[in-house]
């Protein structure tokens, strides 16, 4: 699955955002990994990542944006 973070970044034609796309990606990486210790905490994040992608789905812009930042 594509996650919501990287949806876009790929086909950037600018060099400069696809950096930087990339260094978002890179740079909470171990934050990451240390959170997903927590017990829970993965199936959480799919279910967030899966509400966001449902409501990009729906082209409902509103609760899109909600998701990401409850994210």
């Amino acid at each position: 699955m594509l996650l919501p973070h990287m949806l876009g970044s790929r086909d950037e034609p600018r060099p400069y955002i696809r950096e930087l796309a990339s260094q978002m990606r890179r740079r909470p990486a171990p934050f990451r990994r240390a959170q997903f210790r927590l017990e829970g905490r993965l199936q959480k994040s799919w279910d967030e990542h899966d509400r966001i992608v449902q409501s990009i789905l729906a082209r409902d812009i509103a609760a899109a944006g909600s998701a990401s930042r409850d994210h």
